[in-house]
Parts: C-alpha cells; sequence; structure tokens
C-alpha cells in the first residue's frame, strides 16, 4: 500500500493503486473482521456488510493467554456499496451503521456472521477475551428522515442480543480465541480457548440442562460438547467442508494442527506439526488446508491436504 493512510482521520478513507482500498474505522488495534457475503466479482450482492471488533490497547496493552479481561468494548458494522465491483474493488459508498456496545466482553477476538443470515437480519458471534461467546441479531428498521425536506426514508440498524455462549464451569475462566459456525448445520457453532479446550454449541438447543436464564432474562447456552485437546491454547479452529461434528484446530505453543471428532473426542483423527510459531487457518475447501504461519523472521502460506 501506498503512502498517505498515517493522515487519515477516523472514518476517513482513501482509494490506492491496484484498487486498493483504506478505510480508518477510528479503533484499533483490530481484532477480527468478519464479511457477511464475501465481496467477489461474482457476488449478485450490491451491498455487503463488514463486522469489526478489537482489543483496547489503551485500557490492556498486552493480554496474557491464562488469564481473562472484561472490559466495555463494541462491535462496529459497516455497509459497503460494491455495485462496481467487477470494474472496480473500491466501494463507491461505505457507511458506519451500527455499533454493539458489550460492557463486559473484553478483547472480542473472534467474529462469525451465522450461515443462516436472511434478509432483513443477521446473526452474528463474537468471541472475547472474557470466554462468554455473545450472539447478537441485527436489523434494519425505516425511519423518516426529519433533517431532509423530502421526507427520506433512512435505514437504520439496530442490534438484541440474543444469547451468551458460556463453558458449563464458572470456575473454568478462560478466553475465548476463535469460532466458527458448521455450514453443514447452521446452528451449531465450535469454539477454542486459552486454555487448550474445544467446545461445541447448538445455539437453537431445547435441551434443558444447557439452558440457564438469568434474573435479568439474558439466555445462556451451554456446550453440547467439550473437551480438552492441548494443555496449549488452541489459536484457530475450523468445521470441515460438509461436516457438523469433525473440526481442525491449530495450537501454536505446541506447534500442531488437528482433525478431531466431536462425537469421539478419545483420540485425533489426524495430527501434522506445524513450524509456525503463530499460525491461522486461512481456507478449508474440501480436502485442502491453507495455514498462514509466521515465526519473528517470516511468514509464509502452506498447503496440505488432509
Amino acid at each position: 500500500i501506498d503512502g498517505g493512510c498515517e493522515s487519515l482521520q477516523p472514518f476517513e478513507s482513501i482509494a490506492h493503486k491496484n484498487n486498493v482500498f483504506t478505510l480508518n474505522t477510528g479503533i484499533g488495534p483490530i481484532q477480527s473482521l468478519d464479511w457477511l457475503s464475501m465481496p467477489t466479482a461474482k457476488c449478485s450482492l450490491t451491498h455487503q456488510y463488514l463486522a469489526v471488533g478489537c482489543s483496547r490497547s489503551s485500557l490492556i496493552p498486552k493480554h496474557i493467554y491464562d488469564e481473562i479481561y472484561s472490559y466495555k468494548n463494541y462491535i462496529q458494522i459497516w455497509k459497503f456499496d460494491l455495485s462496481n465491483v467487477k470494474t472496480n474493488l473500491t466501494p463507491k459508498h461505505h457507511q458506519l451503521i451500527c455499533l454493539i456496545a458489550i460492557n463486559d466482553s473484553g478483547a472480542i477476538w473472534g467474529l462469525k456472521w451465522s450461515p443462516s443470515c436472511s434478509s432483513p437480519s443477521a446473526y452474528l458471534a463474537a468471541g472475547t477475551s472474557s470466554g462468554s461467546i455473545y450472539l447478537y441479531k441485527i436489523f434494519s428498521e425505516q425511519y423518516l428522515s426529519s433533517t431532509e425536506s423530502t421526507n427520506k426514508i433512512l435505514s437504520f440498524y439496530q442490534a438484541k442480543k440474543s444469547i451468551r455462549l458460556s463453558l458449563n464451569d464458572p470456575n473454568n475462566l478462560t478466553q475465548c480465541l476463535a469460532i466458527d459456525w458448521s455450514q453443514h448445520d447452521p446452528y451449531r457453532l465450535a469454539a477454542c480457548y486459552s486454555n487448550g479446550f474445544i467446545a461445541l454449541f447448538h445455539v437453537n438447543t431445547e435441551a434443558k440442562h444447557l439452558i440457564e436464564i438469568k434474573s435479568n432474562q439474558e439466555k445462556i447456552i451451554f456446550p453440547i460438547r467439550c473437551f480438552r485437546t492441548s494443555y496449549t491454547p488452541i489459536r484457530d479452529i475450523k468445521f470441515l467442508s460438509d461436516s457438523s461434528n469433525l473440526v481442525l484446530t491449530i495450537a501454536n505453543i505446541a506447534k500442531r494442527f488437528t482433525v478431531w471428532d466431536f462425537d469421539d473426542h478419545h483420540q485425533h483423527l489426524i495430527d501434522i506439526e506445524n513450524s509456525g510459531t503463530e499460525s491461522a487457518i486461512r481456507t478449508l475447501t474440501g480436502d485442502l488446508l491453507c495455514v498462514k504461519e509466521f515465526t519473528p523472521s517470516y511468514a509464509r502460506t502452506s498447503a496440505y491436504l488432509t
């Protein structure tokens, strides 16, 4: 990216060469991003939505794996007009349409839109350093503009907390580092934690022993499966394609990535050594896995057959 980004004011943007577009969201450091409808030349939709989450370095300059952090934070939802994506990847218009305030989330390490999202509402899950996963319903309401004589109708987006996903043992406090929805069963969500545990939630469960209603009417759902896969933090997790129980995990300190079956957790299915000291699963399509691996001296993208 060429120069000029340093002078961007909050919410300002700049177009660079080769269809690169930079936007200053006004928050940071940014820790999580997720598109609702990934922008591509083949996408028929002209508007896409980007969820942005961060940690607050002004409050907590450094997060340690074996501690939890709860502080006020928020999620941004941006709307992009990409009607010209076939000729120019730079959006015509972008707009901050929603702020989701969370009183005790801490850092927002993971954001994922539900694959069952449908207009005019969508569901967004957020994994946080407090250990909780928050599920929000985001919807639009039409309002008449009182500032314009034409009474132009504007879309105003609101967010309503639907449920909170939490581990069963309140003493087992740990950060939620990553989350992923199953494409095969869009009501299943997998999560990985800094204490080496992974968990499987069903957000529409009716099992009474997995549901708790707090005095403030907050609904908490506990996992249908939860077990330890490592004694080091699990940095990322992804469902395998067309599966609701097979997941791939990365343990950076142990330098392993592993395939687990939530229905039979006594033994991993696949275990491969990972040379990077910090890794994240970039894509998982069919039997091909692409992993971004980092060390203090280099970064590379590796492909593996699973």
